[in-house]
């Protein structure tokens, strides 16, 4: 009987932080975990990180990222969160705007703009 242990060897958690500037004009607040509102003249936005286990923090004009990883996955982590909060203080400061463009290959679809509303008729080959 083989009474050995094996050794597990494991390497420590590293934590990541990354700061994102508060341009003026912005407030933001942070509710501990995770939480975030970004207010600026166009709007204000609210997100709540907490799923992604990070730990948001405010430093004299700054937002510190925090997450405790290891690895490539902390590194891609910390990362999105970062770039999900510069597209908030991008929306409330200058907006967003989409532009698509509808390709309809088999069967033919029509398409209204009715006020601030589209309208997508046949879709899917539909009948009525």
């Amino acid at each position: 009987m083989d009474t050995s242990t094996e050794e597990v060897i494991s390497t420590p958690l590293k934590e990541y932080v990354t700061e994102v500037e508060i341009p003026e004009g912005v407030e933001v607040h942070v509710e501990p975990p995770a939480k975030i509102r970004v207010k600026g003249r166009l709007g204000e936005l609210e997100k709540d990180l907490s799923h992604a286990a990070v730990k948001l923090e405010l430093d004299s004009g700054k937002i510190l990222v925090k997450f405790l990883g290891k690895g490539r996955r902390a590194e891609s982590m910390i990362g999105t969160i970062s770039s999900m909060i510069k597209n908030m203080i991008t929306g409330v400061t200058q907006g967003f705007m989409y532009k698509l463009k509808i390709v309809a290959s088999h069967f033919p679809i029509s398409v209204k703009v009715q006020g601030d509303t589209v309208i997508i008729e046949n879709f899917i080959g539909e009948r009525f």
